[in-house]
Order: C-alpha cells, then structure tokens, then sequence
C-alpha cells in the first residue's frame, strides 16, 4: 500500500511492505557433489532437488573402496614399470648383438657372456611373475608387455619358451579374451606350434589338462578354457594342433590305456564346447593345418553323434 509521509520534508508517497517471516529455521547449504563438474544441478529456492542418483555409502565404506582402487592402481604402475625396465634390458641386448657382429671372432666374450646375463635377467622376472599368476595376466594384458615377451622369444631356448607358453595356456581365458582383434599375437602360433610337435604324449596331456581346467573356482557359471578357444581363430587351430600332434601318437601306438583315459576327457570337453557354438560363429583356423588328422583323431573315441561334430570341423577348415 501506498502511504504519505508525515515529515514536512518530503511529501512523496513510500511503499510500504507486510513483514515477511522465514520459512526455514536453518541457513540452507547446497549439496555439493564430488566429481559431478558438467553435469546437471538444481536447487529450489527453500530445498535442493534430487536430480543425481548416488548411492548412499558410509564414510568407511567409501574409505575401503578408495583403498582397493588406489592398491590396484598401484599394482599397475608397478607392472607398467616392469615392463620398461625390462624393455631397458631387452634394448642393451640389442645394442650388444651389434657391437658382436662388429668384432672380430674371438674377441667378443665379454659381451657373450654380457647377453648371457642380460637374457637371464629377463626370463627370471618374466618367470616371477609367472608364479605369482596375476602378474603375468596383467603384462600379458599390456600391448607393450605381450610384445615385449614375444620379441624375446627369439632368445630362448625351447624350455624357457615352454614355460612361457604353458602359462599362457594355463590363464587361456583372462589373456586371450581381449586379444581376438590383435594380429601381433599371431606370431606367437609358430612357438605354440613348435612346442607342440616337438612334445611327448605326458606333455601333450599337460596341455590339454590345462585347456580343461575351469576359469574360476569362485565363478557360478564355471566353464572350461575350451570355452573360450574354440571361438576364436587363434584358440582354435592352437586346440587342432593338438589332436593333430595326439593323432601322431595313436597311429603310432605310443599311448598306454591310462594315457587314452585322461586324453579322452579332454577330447570329450572340448567336442562339448566346440558343439555348443553355432555353425555362423565358428572360426576358420589355419589352412596349414591337416583336416584328415583331426576328423581322424575323434574316431578313436566312442562319441555319439560324431556326425556333428565333423561337420563342425569342416565347417572351420572350410569356407
């Protein structure tokens, strides 16, 4: 309303307002969201919003978490770190093998026995990590780790390779699942092959048991490493050089009863999974490879229905 003053001084009208009381008791403090910059906020005058759905935690609960993220950010720092220092290494042996061919013959074992070390160095911190399991997994999971391993390949022996290649084997599911569309990791297949057609039968079994172990004992869906190599071009023809080189020995009759008893299973887990795929996802594998060996090989087991299962075959040598 509209009121005249009543001073003399000035005769102009002033506005005058009812007195407002608060709504709130409380100074209001706007939520504050960690991490949310970008993102959509709103408030109303007297109440926040809820637009932002967060999950309520405890503040010990969000300290745990914190501490498990930052221990495994730790642990993959460490394997990065690892990775370059053996890098390092792997550059020096290089540098090496040029000052020997440089020299004259007879005056370059010093830097023989140099390499000799520098190799060893390698393979001990490859064959750590080996036995701590996660280790390997996380450098095999690295481009630069997985390359790094195999351009030492070339430095050696068959023992050190196979050692290598059995672990690979033995953690088939975690390696290789992100590995399907890396064509560098093909040049691994010539030392699987190498190993393989250089084994004995005990050997052989070995491969195929570690193929047949399930991924995970504390998984509700426990599967097979088969599972995942048999859709894949790479897993498959690693799997058919095996019933090929298992092939070698039967015809030969190199298997006692006890051997064809063990091997039996690991052929009847892989026919199991490799039936379960359906024909338009079944990988074309390497045309190296014998398809008369394998179809062969299954027709020393009593498998029912062993027509699907070497249509199956043809379905993966043929396109």
């Amino acid at each position: 309303m509209l009121e005249k003053s009543n001073s003399s001084d000035s005769d102009e009208p002033k506005l005058l307002l009812p007195e407002m009381k608060k709504t709130e008791t409380r100074i209001y403090t706007p939520e504050q969201y960690e991490g949310s910059l970008g993102k959509l906020q709103a408030v109303s005058v007297n109440y926040p919003r809820k637009i932002i759905d967060l999950e309520v935690m405890h503040p010990e609960d969000v300290e745990n978490d914190q501490t498990i993220a930052n221990k495994d950010l730790r642990k993959f720092r460490q394997v990065l770190l690892e990775i370059e220092k053996l890098y390092s290494i792997f550059l020096t042996i290089d540098d090496t093998e040029k000052k020997i061919l440089a020299l004259p013959k007879g005056s370059h074992e010093p830097l023989e026995e140099s390499k000799r070390v520098a190799i060893s160095s390698i393979f001990s911190s490859i064959s750590n990590a080996i036995i701590t399991d996660d280790k390997f997994i996380q450098i095999m999971g690295i481009r630069k780790g997985r390359n790094l391993i195999l351009r030492c390949f070339s430095l050696f022996n068959l023992t050190e390779r196979r050692t290598i290649l059995c672990a690979i084997l033995k953690h088939w599911t975690p390696i290789m699942k992100r590995l399907n569309h890396d064509q560098y990791f093909w040049g691994y297949l010539k030392y699987f092959r190498e190993m393989i057609e250089t084994s004995n039968f005990v050997d052989l079994m070995e491969y195929g048991i570690y193929l047949q172990n399930k991924q995970s004992e504390n998984s509700l869906n426990i599967r097979s490493h088969f599972t995942h190599a048999v859709q894949s071009k790479f897993g498959l023809t690693v799997v058919f050089l095996l019933f090929c080189r298992a092939e070698d020995f039967y015809t030969n009759e190199d298997v006692d009863e006890d051997q064809k008893t063990i091997w039996s299973t690991i052929a009847t887990q892989f026919r199991d999974e490799f039936c379960s795929v359906s024909d338009e996802l079944i990988p074309k594998v390497d045309d190296k490879l014998q398809i008369s060996l394998v179809i062969s090989h299954f027709k020393h087991f009593s498998f029912e229905n062993i027509n699907i299962l070497e249509n199956k075959i043809r379905l993966a040598f043929y396109t």
